[in-house]
């Protein structure tokens, strides 16, 4: 633990760093994960809070449930036939 780390109560906090991204390239980062073109930390952080929002909503008995049908979800193209919806709706 570093003084750096500490607030002015002495209370340790961990340092943030912001990633910015333009709205083109989250753009481009969704459809990479929903096209299956990204499958590395991206990927896994979607699946992460797909599957976490799938076993609240009950649609999965465990969360490592809900992360497995997350990634099912997605390589079988519904969530890209989704989001095509949404866009056709929205549009």
């Amino acid at each position: 633990m570093s003084a750096k780390n500490l607030d002015t109560h002495n209370r340790w906090r961990n340092k943030t760093v912001a990633f910015r991204v333009s709205p083109e390239e989250n753009k481009q980062i969704t459809l990479d994960i929903l096209n299956g073109k990204e499958q590395g930390h991206k990927r896994n952080a979607v699946l992460l809070n797909a599957g976490a929002v799938l076993y609240i909503a009950k649609k999965a008995d465990t969360f490592a449930g809900g992360v497995k049908l997350a990634g099912e979800i997605i390589d079988s193209g519904a969530a890209m036939k989704k989001l095509e919806q949404f866009v056709k709706l929205t549009n």
